[in-house]
């Protein structure tokens, strides 16, 4: 998953829950997993950044190439889930 400039990366971003996904990011260590799950807890879609400011734009894009996706989610480097969109 490669962000294409950053016009287009501003505008991923701002659509999605920045403010909310950064407030989880700040407070735990990278790198960070993003995930998607359907209904089942199956897992559709994962990525990884090592850079915060990227987290918000990651989710936006997941959400995006994942439609049937029940909810996503970001985890620390432990594991720890610091956000989850339901």
């Amino acid at each position: 998953m490669t962000i294409k400039n950053f016009s287009n990366w501003i505008s991923i971003a701002e659509a999605s829950n920045a403010q909310g996904i950064m407030k989880g990011v700040r407070k735990s260590s990278g790198p960070w997993t993003i995930v998607a799950f359907d209904n089942k807890n199956k897992l559709l879609d994962q990525s990884t950044t090592n850079v915060a400011t990227a987290v918000p734009a990651h989710v936006a894009e997941i959400k995006d190439e994942n439609r049937k996706a029940a909810h996503c989610a970001v985890e620390d480097s432990s594991g720890k889930v610091v956000w989850t969109s339901k």
